[in-house]
């Protein structure tokens, strides 16, 4: 029990009392992903063996915790930690994985629709050590006065380091690091892959007409008669359950009572 109130002080520290030193932040209906959760705690080797049992398990003690497990998220028990507005360094920095670069290069960086804020720090270490674990990440840096200047608030959280903000970047103030010509390439040859396979499927789509049913099973077996026999066999079973259900729970003693009947005669 000791091992698991130590614990539980640490899992107060990281997600209520300074969950920004994590990267971590609660939404506006004061819960966060229990995923984002987890990957805080796996930064540090002795915090993995925290996962969503071990946290159930901490409830079931009894022992104190900031919040629930609520199916995939945490609700705070709480009162919500408040985000003011603040005039943040001028380069903020995002780990933005590799596949998403192209994308933030032309629409900038959103929030995630399950999420009422972005996350960002004011070191790249830092953007490419907290969030999801990717083998490779790129830390994208955001001219914060060029953002302010097209309308974005920054807002301070209980890390002086680590910064919100609920409105999108325009690819304007973003400026994404140079990436070697392979690493180009891979990329190049991903969006073709995906393209190929968009592609595909509005052909596919463009060749069935409508009006005509797509020929699954049930529809060929009812084209061509197949499997007739076993639904008349069917039907007939079914006609002989409702004919017994019928007669009623006693029908078998009278069939006995009858035959016993024949017999003596």
């Amino acid at each position: 029990m000791k091992e698991y109130n130590r614990l539980a002080k640490i899992i107060w520290h990281i997600a209520y009392h300074n969950p920004g030193s994590y990267g971590l932040f609660w939404d506006d209906d004061g819960t966060m992903p229990l995923k984002e959760f987890l990957w805080a705690c796996n930064v540090e080797p002795e915090l993995r063996v925290i996962n969503r049992d071990y946290l159930n398990r901490l409830t079931l003690l009894g022992v104190d915790l900031p919040f629930t497990v609520d199916g995939p998220r945490l609700r705070l028990i709480r009162p919500k930690p408040l985000y003011a507005e603040v005039d943040p360094p001028g380069a903020l920095y995002y780990g933005a994985s590799l596949p998403s670069v192209p994308l933030i290069s032309k629409k900038g960086l959103i929030p995630p629709s399950h999420r009422s804020y972005l996350g960002m720090w004011d070191s790249s270490e830092n953007s490419l050590l907290y969030g999801k674990p990717l083998e490779k990440k790129v830390p994208v840096r955001i001219n914060t006065v060029k953002a302010k200047e097209l309308g974005v608030t920054f807002l301070k959280t209980d890390n002086e380091g680590f910064f919100l903000t609920s409105q999108p970047i325009p690819p304007e103030a973003i400026d994404i690091p140079l990436l070697d010509e392979r690493t180009q390439r891979k990329l190049e040859e991903r969006r073709k892959r995906k393209e190929e396979k968009e592609r595909r499927k509005s052909e596919e789509a463009g060749k069935r007409v409508p009006g005509v049913p797509v020929p699954d099973i049930a529809y060929l077996k009812s084209l061509y008669g197949e499997d007739r026999a076993s639904e008349e066999a069917e039907t007939k079973g079914r006609e002989k359950k409702d004919r017994k259900r019928r007669k009623g729970p006693d029908w078998k003693r009278e069939a006995r009572k009858i035959r016993k009947t024949k017999r003596s005669l």
